[in-house]
């Protein structure tokens, strides 16, 4: 994992949950990405700086983004696991559904994509 603030040792729960080839975005509670990995960056296309501090109603919706099934999806989450397929954009504004899992971990929110399609 690629963390803004560059501890690891503070995520530790977090960093025991991923593998490298998981595509996975944490965000602290206010929905402001903290870490991203490798296999994030390598789907949607930002450099890990680019992320930091935004959220990723910023950086992944579009045109034909459910917004109110990210809305609920992130409510979901804060409240202990979510799951919701919706229509992502990468970088280069690339559609791809994006079928995601998101789990609480302390105060950190993690959004794993199970499977992405480009549509």
């Amino acid at each position: 994992m690629l963390w803004s603030d560059g501890r690891r040792a503070e995520h530790a729960g977090v960093e025991e949950l991923t593998s490298a080839r998981e595509i996975l975005l944490v965000t602290d509670e206010t929905e402001r990405i903290v870490g991203v990995s490798q296999a994030w960056v390598a789907l949607c296309g930002y450099a890990p700086a680019e992320c930091w501090g935004r959220t990723p109603r910023e950086l992944l919706h579009g045109p034909n983004t459910d917004r109110q099934a990210a809305r609920d999806f992130a409510a979901c989450t804060r409240n202990g696991l979510g799951r919701v397929s919706v229509v992502n954009y990468t970088k280069g504004g690339l559609p791809f559904r994006n079928h995601l899992r998101g789990t609480r971990h302390g105060d950190l929110l993690v959004a794993q994509t199970l499977s992405a399609e480009f549509i």
